[in-house]
């Protein structure tokens, strides 16, 4: 078995683009595109940074 070298680079980029192409179908379709919220719970200082 042959080794087979990845570039990582070209995947993520495609995935970027079937990523960007669905966020600009929700869009069309007049919904709200995804986003990312962070909650922090609690006093422990670790999770503030």
């Amino acid at each position: 078995m042959t080794a087979q070298v990845l570039n990582g680079n070209a995947i993520a980029a495609g995935i970027r683009r079937r990523i960007a192409g669905r966020v600009q179908e929700r869009e069309a379709a007049g919904l709200r595109p995804p986003g990312l919220a962070v909650l922090v719970v609690g006093d422990d200082p670790a999770s503030e940074k």
